[in-house]
């Protein structure tokens, strides 16, 4: 038989000589069995393979040290400065600077997201940061003091003698700043959204003598999804979102025990109404509402709002809406207005007259079915005589019960939590909002979808 042969190798150093057929090992002299210290036996043991050893340890250490270094480099605080994008704005532009802003510009186009995470980590390159799974926040140039907010920046110029100008100069600078931006060329806005935080007929001029700006109607914005306290209902990009109200819950247990509180009040009071009469508006429905109030033999119970008693949200509205049964919610300036919510947060089964006060307007943020949380009756049913003590009195207990249980179960939803990262587990008005846009986005994506 040939003997086998292999080559070198770190591992056998002496494998190029041929290996020669086994051989039955000898018994060794009973002599030189003794026992020896672990030192010794370590010297004398032949080890053949101990370079092999030395590879193995080396490169356990560089695998050790990388594992080491990718920890420490995990436990170092990486900063989420937004991307920043230079201005083609003249920096001689800086009547912005002045004005008390609040950032509102978003865009997305990966839509599998959480709502609270909404920065971009200034590790994500330029090139991936619109898929990095996050919500990107422009971040605006220094003219426009890197931050904007459309309902502030024409609430200064609705009254006294300023121009029409004047009231479009911020949305115009805004919308020929983000239309020159790689994320907006991608969608041509249709992935963008903005909070403007007024009624949307503050941005809705079509003539330059008449109220507001022409914001909504310029270039640039027919595709972004707007956040409005009143939506138009006829434009599909409008969303009305809940008008701020005096509570602010910083965590799910202020939440949970307001609710059993507003849940296990004594309500001595059939129905209220907080407002006060338009005097100069002919037929006016307010004061018919006060009349009513009046004329209900103590079951209702009235807060005159007139001036600025109510401005604030004052203790005697919350009272009224938290011993009441039911809470008159006419249409105010415009179609809604601040109450609904107020009595909702209380509670309070509200009452509307118009459609278009909050059943066309937060569908976002209330139940489906009307019925399930509120009552509506037609304001010529009324105006013609029909009692409204008379139809309120008509819920028994138990259907009241039902119906302020579903407006305590939505209560979540209608408040803006105080923390910045929202609550724990329950979401508010904010994180609803949030949610319903990438849905939207995330609808507009799909093959053969059309907007209504």
């Amino acid at each position: 038989m040939l003997p086998i042969s292999i080559s070198k190798s770190p591992c056998f150093p002496n494998s190029s000589t041929p290996i020669p057929s086994p051989k039955k090992p000898q018994t060794p002299e009973p002599s030189s069995i003794e026992r020896k210290n672990s030192s010794n036996s370590l010297h004398l043991q032949p080890y053949p393979f101990l370079p092999c050893h030395h590879r193995l340890w080396l490169l356990f250490f560089i695998i050790s040290l990388q594992i080491i270094l990718l920890l420490m480099a995990r436990a170092l605080p990486l900063s989420h400065r937004r991307t920043h994008f230079p201005s083609p704005l003249s920096a001689d532009q800086h009547l912005l600077q002045n004005s008390a802003n609040i950032s509102s510009t978003l865009s997305s186009s990966s839509h599998h997201l959480q709502a609270a995470d909404i920065s971009i980590s200034s590790t994500v390159s330029q090139s991936d940061q619109c898929s990095s799974g996050r919500i990107f926040v422009y971040n605006l140039p220094a003219v426009f003091n890197k931050e904007f907010y459309a309902g502030l920046a024409v609430g200064k110029y609705l009254w006294f003698n300023y121009s029409s100008k004047d009231r479009d100069r911020y949305c115009e600078m805004i919308l020929s700043w983000v239309q020159d931006q790689p994320y907006w060329n991608r969608s041509d806005g249709w992935d963008h959204f903005m909070t403007m935080g007024r009624i949307t007929w503050d941005f809705r001029r079509s003539k330059n003598e008449e109220w507001g700006s022409r914001c909504i109607y310029m270039p640039g914005m027919r595709h972004i999804t707007r956040l409005l306290i009143e939506r138009n209902p006829w434009d599909y990009f409008d969303v009305g979102v809940p008008y701020p109200t005096g509570f602010h819950p910083r965590t799910d247990s202020d939440v949970l025990q307001w609710q059993d509180f507003v849940r296990y009040r004594n309500r001595k009071t059939l129905f209220c109404f907080a407002g006060a009469p338009r005097g100069a508006v002919k037929n006016d429905f307010r004061s018919l509402l006060l009349s009513h109030c009046k004329n209900a033999s103590g079951l209702c119970r009235a807060v005159n709002c007139a001036g600025t008693r109510c401005s604030n949200g004052s203790s005697a509205i919350l009272e009224t809406f938290l011993d009441s049964d039911f809470c008159l919610q006419p249409r105010g300036d415009s179609f809604t207005r601040r109450s609904i919510f107020d009595c909702m947060v209380a509670g309070s089964i509200p009452v509307f007259f118009w459609h278009r006060t909050a059943y066309l307007q937060y569908q976002w943020f209330l139940p489906s079915d009307p019925k399930s949380y509120s009552v509506f009756i037609r304001r010529n049913e009324v105006k013609n005589g029909t009692s409204l003590k008379s139809v309120l009195e008509s819920y028994t207990r138990e259907e009241v019960k039902i119906m302020r249980e579903k407006v305590i179960e939505y209560i979540p939803k209608l408040v803006y939590a105080e923390p910045q990262n929202g609550l724990e587990s329950i979401k508010d008005a904010f994180d609803v909002a949030i949610d319903g846009v990438l849905n939207r986005i995330k609808e507009q994506e799909q093959p053969g979808y059309k907007w209504k």
